[in-house]
């Protein structure tokens, strides 16, 4: 008995027709759609509350209409980090301390700060670095985060270190 070979048919068994891929294709395309437009209110959502908790740096004039109870070297006293350099900057009363990270870049350096509104003069004592030289720089607070900006310091190794963007310990 022969055996008669079976002609294959257009379609296809088991397997999904063309209409059934097309289905798939434009589900997947729905759903990206869909994910891109809650991503862009998402987007325009974090960008109307940022707008509105106005997010600012504020100068001391500001800073201190909010706590008008306490004087500037109080607000300033602790110590603060340089976010570059690593060096510590503290203040105690009328008094600084200026500490590198580094064994190679010397000793502390200490002195007397003198406040003035948003800005302060350093003086090293004697036995110091940048000793009889004054040093005058700015400064903006914002919560933990001081940024100190050089007026005047013919001091190069103070001014370098000094100079810069600061966060409390």
């Amino acid at each position: 008995m022969a055996t008669a070979k079976k002609r294959k048919t257009g379609s296809r068994r088991g397997g999904s027709s063309k209409k059934g891929n097309h289905r798939g294709l434009q589900l997947l395309l729905q759903l990206i759609v869909i994910l891109l437009v809650l991503s862009g209110i998402a987007l325009a959502a974090a960008y109307v509350y940022q707008r509105q908790s106005g997010i600012k740096t504020n100068d001391l004039s500001s800073e201190s209409n909010e706590n008008s109870s306490q004087p500037t070297e109080n607000l300033l006293t602790g110590t603060w980090i340089n976010n570059d350099t690593g060096a510590m900057f503290t203040i105690e009363g009328n008094h600084f301390n200026l500490d590198f990270p580094s064994v190679e870049a010397g000793k502390p350096m200490i002195g007397k700060i003198q406040f003035s509104g948003n800005s302060f003069i350093l003086n090293a004592t004697p036995m110091n670095d940048c000793e009889n030289i004054t040093g005058k720089y700015t400064f903006k607070l914002h919560e933990d985060d001081l940024k100190i900006i050089l007026v005047n310091d013919n001091c190069t190794k103070r001014a370098h270190k000094l100079e810069g963007s600061w966060y409390k310990m």
